[in-house]
């Protein structure tokens, strides 16, 4: 109460110290004038505003006046029953059946999403502390890393099973002679001065000779089972005053007959050599095998042998040849080992062999091996990070968080059609103006295995690897460096119509960006095939066919992964440092807000 009584008295003090004031008065009665202004400007605004010239379509009767009858209005009986037929108008009908029929969307507490909300909300705590709950299934996450320890172990050879196939070839040699057949023609006639003769050469049977006042003898005659297929003539002498009209020498289409008309004298004798070829042919057996490499390893023994094509009679060359057996096959086992030893625990175990060296010698040939193995030492150590249930690893420190740099392939796709466009330019032929030319190679199938020169997976066993040519092992290379595309394969070597050989072709080029533009541009864009196996066809494409592709289609991601072994990611702790460099660098210098 008393500090109230003091409050009013220090008041009443002012307010009378003002009051007083000169200055006090003339700002009072400034701001009542002030007022005064402001009163009458609104009046007057609110009196002469025209709202026609505010707002559109105005109007100073409007339809809805007709429901109001002043202040004391009681009645609203024509607003209702406009309302209801309004309602229940065309206009009404569709604005009520969208206010109806509009879906209503209600959250369905029920639905998995939201349980699994709610299920990580009320669990924040326990996957956050790795608490395996009724509902939460996490577990600390293990760290890792791997040590290898060599370990070796002994093993005698394992025995293998070789076979290799020995084949007849049969070669007919053709042999041809000649016999001759000397015969002599006498043809005269008396008055007249011409005549002609028709005689079978085998039995002398005349079947015309005219005029009536003609002659003929023949000297000589052929040999009814002569061939007349091969039969040849030629008149090696003539004599007599007549001419000679024609001749037609014997044959098999005149039944062996000698034909000939003279003119213009009374005599004619002709010297006629007919010819016969003797065709003969010489059968000569020869066998083909496989088996060098197998015979030169003093450590393989015959098992067993056995005819593939028994006795058979094949047409060679028109002749028919019979012979007891066509193939042969033979089973050898080698290098003869138990193969038992104390390996197996240790590949049982994933461990790789690295290393192996013959520990025991008998009969010239390893008898023991020493094998040397790998084995993976993996040890953990729980993290601070956790898994849970659904499969998700949570960072509880940030430390999980990914840095790494996600490989853009569009830029990835430019560069490889930019890359394509610079290697075509410098693989330009200047002669045929062509570009990414390959060359043809190809490998051979032996037919045993272990010397098949075409395989995928490697060379096979030692035993064959020195049948293989340079060529065909730069192949393999250039397979695994995917710069081969594969045109075929086709029957390299046949036996008898028998293919005993396959080879494989393929073409090869230089680059692996001018593989894939021959392989998707030319085969699947320009729609140019490689030809066949045996004519292959790996010719360059033109600077006009390179324009026509639409390289964004072409698959480059064999050359990308390529690229990307090129591209050194930036190192995240250095530019780190840099930058906290930097900042220190500013603060010294007062620009840090600059």
């Amino acid at each position: 109460m008393r500090n109230l009584i003091l409050f009013i008295v220090i008041i009443s003090f002012i307010n009378n110290g003002m009051a007083g004031s000169p200055d006090f008065e003339s700002a009072v009665n400034l701001a009542k004038s002030e007022a005064q202004n402001k009163k009458s400007s609104s009046y007057n605004q609110a009196k002469n505003f025209d709202p026609k010239s505010v707002f559109d379509n105005y109007t100073d009767h409007p339809d809805q006046t007709k429901y109001y009858d002043g202040v004391k209005q009681s009645n609203t009986q024509q607003m209702t029953n406009d309302a209801f037929q309004q309602k229940n108008g065309e206009e009404g009908k569709i604005i009520s059946n969208t206010i109806n029929q509009h879906p209503r969307y209600v959250i369905n507490p029920s639905d998995p999403d939201m349980q699994h909300s709610q299920l990580i909300q009320n669990e924040a705590d326990n996957i956050i502390h790795g608490v395996t709950s009724q509902y939460v299934d996490c577990k600390p996450k293990q760290s890792c890393t791997v040590q290898y320890q060599t370990k070796q172990c002994t093993e005698p050879p394992q025995t293998i099973f070789q076979s290799c196939k020995k084949k007849l070839i049969v070669d007919v040699i053709t042999h041809e002679s000649n016999t001759h057949y000397p015969l002599t023609a006498h043809l005269s006639v008396d008055d007249h001065n011409y005549a002609g003769i028709s005689m079978n050469t085998v039995n002398s049977r005349i079947d015309f000779l005219g005029p009536h006042d003609a002659s003929f003898r023949l000297d000589g005659r052929l040999p009814g089972n002569i061939d007349c297929h091969t039969l040849q003539g030629s008149i090696t002498r003539s004599s007599g005053n007549a001419r000679l009209d024609n001749i037609n020498f014997p044959s098999c289409g005149n039944g062996l007959g000698l034909d000939f008309h003279i003119s213009g004298g009374h005599r004619k004798d002709l010297q006629i050599d007919m010819v016969s070829k003797v065709v003969t042919y010489e059968v000569k057996d020869r066998w083909v095998d496989d088996c060098s490499g197998i015979i030169s390893d003093t450590t393989c023994k015959l098992k067993s042998q056995q005819c593939d094509v028994p006795k058979s009679t094949q047409v060679i060359q028109g002749i028919p040849v019979t012979r007891d057996c066509w193939q042969e096959s033979f089973n050898y086992i080698c290098r003869g080992g138990s193969g038992a030893g104390d390996c197996n625990t240790l590949r049982t175990n994933n461990c790789e062999q690295i290393g192996s060296d013959c520990k025991e010698m008998a009969n010239g040939q390893c008898s023991l091996y020493q094998q040397t193995y790998r084995c993976p030492i993996q040890s953990c150590s729980p993290t601070t990070d956790v898994i849970c249930g659904n499969g998700q690893e949570y960072c509880l420190d940030g430390s999980c968080t990914d840095h790494s740099y996600n490989q853009s392939q569009d830029f990835a796709k430019g560069v490889s059609a930019l890359s394509a466009i610079a290697d075509a330019a410098k693989q330009l032929d200047q002669s045929s103006l062509s570009i990414f030319t390959g060359r043809p190679v190809e490998c051979s199938e032996k037919p045993v295995g272990y010397s098949n020169c075409c395989t995928e997976t490697g060379w096979g066993q030692d035993i064959g690897l020195d049948n293989c040519s340079e060529a065909e092992k730069k192949l393999h290379v250039d397979r695994d460096n995917k710069l081969a595309i594969k045109i075929g394969r086709y029957c390299s070597s046949d036996v008898l119509g028998v293919c005993v050989e396959h080879s494989q072709v393929f073409c090869v080029f230089n680059s692996k960006l001018a593989k894939i533009i021959q392989e998707q541009g030319r085969s699947n864009q320009l729609h140019i095939n490689f030809g066949d196996p045996e004519h292959p066809r790996c010719n360059g494409i033109t600077p006009e066919q390179l324009q026509a592709l639409n390289l964004s289609t072409i698959d480059f991601q064999d050359f990308i992964n390529d690229l990307s072994k090129n591209v050194k990611n930036p190192d995240l702790k250095q530019i780190q440092d840099m930058i906290q460099q930097h900042v220190k660098q500013e603060q010294t210098s007062g620009r840090i807000n600059g």
